[in-house]
């Protein structure tokens, strides 16, 4: 039953904003425990690229790389070339990762070669921005984005 805002001597144990989040927890603990067991099952092949993105949940310029190339990201060639892992800023990371320094900026994109970092890009300016320097980050790596 839902408590009438209106009155208030009632104050409701859950409320929408937190099913939402409890929502998004669980969604987003998922999608790290499928990629989990993607990599750990060796579905990710021996020196396979990968993109890495470290954000908050408050991260308005992540919200806004989602609009604009989140849905398409993994159809694309740099998608295919280095499929994407979100990381929480605070973590979980994945075991043996050596990174030359912890992201100070979010989002931050870091492109991985068996744990190793290539190159990174820190915060999100516009869609074409992105593209060229994650284009230049997989040349210089030897992935291919054509």
């Amino acid at each position: 039953m839902r408590a009438n805002s209106a009155d208030p001597d009632i104050v409701p144990l859950i409320t929408e904003h937190d099913r939402i989040v409890t929502a998004e927890q669980m969604f987003a603990n998922y999608c790290y425990f499928l990629d989990r067991v993607l990599l750990t099952s060796g579905a990710a092949s021996a020196g396979s690229l990968q993109l890495l993105v470290t954000h908050d949940a408050v991260c308005g310029d992540f919200a806004r790389w989602q609009r604009e190339i989140g849905p398409s990201y993994a159809a694309t060639p740099e998608g295919r070339a280095a499929p994407l892992l979100e990381i929480q800023t605070d973590g979980p990371w994945p075991d043996g990762l050596a990174l030359a320094s912890r992201p100070r900026a979010t989002p931050t994109f870091i492109l991985v070669d068996n744990g190793r970092e290539i190159g990174r890009i820190e915060g999100y300016g516009d869609a074409a921005r992105f593209r060229a320097a994650l284009s230049g980050m997989l040349q210089r790596g030897g992935g291919s984005a054509r």
